[in-house]
């Protein structure tokens, strides 16, 4: 098991980032098969990455910033913005 983040769209081009700590890919899979949040119905997902060097951060729209960082150093990062 390990620590997991991905990127995912719904029917209706909605985005979501997110990371699951202790699963397999296979069961990532599964947790994104099923109701993952209401009225947000997973159509494509991509995993993004898998072990100790995961991390997560994100800044929300008051500004303030959620992260989980990685337990080894990070040599290549994914960045989202806006158009």
């Amino acid at each position: 098991m390990a620590r997991r983040s991905f990127a995912a769209i719904d029917r209706n081009d909605r985005a979501a980032l997110g990371f699951c700590s202790e699963a397999t890919l296979a069961g990532l899979a599964r947790i994104l098969a099923g109701q993952f949040v209401a009225d947000f119905k997973i159509q494509r997902a991509l995993n993004l990455d898998g072990g100790s060097s995961s991390a997560f951060w994100f800044k929300r729209k008051d500004g303030s910033v959620f992260s989980i960082s990685e337990q080894k150093s990070v040599r290549d990062f994914v960045g989202v913005v806006p158009r």
